[in-house]
């Protein structure tokens, strides 16, 4: 199992983001289970919304995405971190990461599982925490 950033999953599914790292972690889904942050589900979205509004990807092949992502195994962390959650605050402060990004790692430190990202603060952060997919 490992944590899946909304980075990779983009990378599925818009082909101007495609790379080996990538395709190589959507490979590994074929024995693995991956899981992600609510906050991944808007974040995906989010992003395939931007990415049709510029012309990225054509705006009847949305729900088609959404579906083949839904397909793959791919659970929802169902803990919600609490606003007064002070150890996730001071996570987050520790290594300079949004509240976003931290989602990820705090989850992959929580479970003790990698966290595989395309972002490069994220992959410097994870990396230190000894938590980069690789």
């Amino acid at each position: 199992m490992f944590v899946l950033d909304c980075s990779v999953a983009l990378a599925w599914c818009l082909e101007d983001e495609s790379n080996e790292y990538a395709d190589n972690l959507l490979d590994l889904l074929i024995d693995q289970q991956a899981i992600v942050p609510s906050l991944w589900h808007l974040e995906v979205m989010n992003v395939l919304l931007m990415a049709q509004r510029r012309g990225r990807v054509e705006q009847g092949k949305i729900p088609l995405i959404l579906q083949t992502l839904s397909n793959l195994p791919i659970s929802t962390d169902k803990r919600e971190i609490d606003i007064n959650d002070e150890n996730f605050i001071n996570f987050a402060n520790q290594y300079q990461l949004t509240s976003y990004d931290a989602t990820y790692l705090y989850l992959a430190k929580r479970e003790k599982i990698p966290v595989a990202t395309l972002d490069k603060k994220m992959q410097q952060v994870a990396i230190e925490l000894g938590l980069f997919l690789k």
